[in-house]
């Protein structure tokens, strides 16, 4: 029951009210010294941490969402950063861009594990087969991709 509004703070949808105080003033400093609105979210499958993509220069932060503070911040695209989506057992995270890359990435410090190049246009949104072996990815042209992923990525 949380959200993002407007300023980029976490908000509890139940209340209206700010849900804490440090995820906030996380939120507050990214944006003064990156930029750019978030347009994407994702939760890690245990809750703590929230992966936040932005539509700046192709950020993706991560948070945790227990006290704030960033565990990772990095330029993952060369624009936005249209989706994101954490792996079943939330060890990785895939990632799609107005680029028209999908990422895979380690969900602890965003290296780049992978990167597929399979699509034409912006790619707008990402899913995690139930095993965590596939991902699924579809673009503005409205093909939609399945990547079977190799048994040598983590």
């Amino acid at each position: 029951q949380i959200a993002l509004g407007g300023g980029s703070i976490l908000y509890d949808a139940a209340t209206g009210q700010p849900a804490s105080a440090a995820v906030t003033d996380s939120m507050q400093r990214f944006r003064k010294e990156v930029g750019g609105p978030p347009i994407s979210l994702a939760w890690s499958p245990d809750q703590t941490r929230l992966a936040i993509g932005f539509s700046d220069a192709g950020h993706v932060l991560l948070l945790d969402t227990r006290d704030g503070t960033w565990r990772a911040l990095r330029p993952i695209h060369s624009g936005w950063v249209r989706a994101l989506a954490f792996s079943p057992d939330g060890t990785r995270l895939a990632t799609a861009g107005r680029d028209a890359t999908v990422k895979v990435l380690a969900a602890e410090n965003l290296a780049t594990l992978l990167e597929l190049r399979d699509h034409r246009s912006d790619v707008r949104t990402v899913a995690w087969s139930a095993d965590g072996r596939t991902l699924a990815s579809a673009d503005r042209e409205g093909r939609i991709l399945k990547h079977r992923l190799p048994q040598t990525i983590p």
